[in-house]
């Protein structure tokens, strides 16, 4: 192995969630409280909704039930347990942009030794939250994967067998001037696909209609051997489709694009040595 790359051990909690979306909330503040230096982490916001692009705090909530229902009761329950009001949480106000370096592939059946489909992925983010969550909110579809920013997910499969990973985060041509531009962050989309989806098909039509503004890759893959690469940056999106035999049989994805129409985004300074953009 080259010298440059290091292998290090680190441990993750696997907590299980269940309960409705204010009660897996307020789960997680039970579990955080006792730390001082956890709810200071997470309970030391000042939101000021204004600056996100929302008039008040109720046009903000509006707009999170339409596209993230539940959100809302999971971080009252998380505020409640941990006594201070929802809007100290930064959950809201760090999910949506008023303004990693991961690798994952999809391989389908057709391929695969055993004619099963698998997808790999691995991590290379320090900054994770490094918890395995098994989360069963009522009305939502129960999902399995790792939290980012608390209650969002940087990963998953669902149980209806809808897998998501991602990868680029602060590294896919995502430029150093950070542009203005409005949308919900990465950990935000992977929940909503886990809570809401059941196959590539539906994950691509939320994916057409959510707000979004971040610089990452997203592979969806469902049981029926459909799967998807979808590249976005800033407010532009590339997608493709493996799909029975069409589009190809597999997808790998890095830390830069891809696909043409987003390819001039991709710079020496965006793309990680071991990434290539031949």
């Amino acid at each position: 192995m080259s010298s440059e790359y290091i292998i290090t051990e680190t441990k993750f909690q696997h907590i299980v969630l269940e309960g409705t979306s204010y009660e897996v909330g307020k789960a997680q503040g039970d579990i955080l409280k006792q730390d001082e230096e956890v709810i200071a982490a997470f309970a030391s916001s000042v939101l000021d909704p204004k600056e996100l692009g929302f008039k008040d705090l109720q046009e903000m909530h509006e707009f999170y039930k339409e596209y993230c229902p539940g959100v809302n009761d999971e971080v009252q329950g998380f505020a409640e347990s941990l006594g201070v009001p929802a809007e100290r949480i930064f959950y809201h106000g760090a999910s949506y942009r008023s303004a990693g370096n991961c690798s994952h592939m999809v391989a389908l059946a057709p391929i695969t030794e055993d004619g099963h489909t698998y997808v790999g992925r691995s991590y290379e983010s320090s900054g994770a939250d490094q918890r395995l969550c098994t989360t069963r909110v009522n009305g939502k579809a129960n999902h399995i994967g790792f939290s980012a920013c608390l209650l969002g997910r940087t990963d998953g499969m669902n149980q209806h067998g809808l897998s998501v990973t991602m990868s680029g985060g602060f590294s896919a041509g995502m430029p150093w001037d950070w542009p203005k531009g409005k949308g919900f962050d990465y950990w935000i989309l992977a929940r909503a696909l886990l809570d809401n989806c059941e196959t590539v098909g539906e994950a691509l039509e939320l994916l057409e209609n959510m707000p979004l503004y971040f610089y990452a890759n997203f592979i969806v893959a469902d049981r029926l051997g459909s799967a998807a690469l979808v590249e976005i940056a800033g407010y532009q999106r590339a997608v493709r489709r493996i799909d029975g035999g069409v589009g190809g049989q597999y997808l790998i994805s890095t830390n830069h694009f891809t696909m043409p129409e987003l390819s001039c985004h991709n710079t020496n300074e965006t793309t990680m040595g071991h990434s290539s953009t031949a």
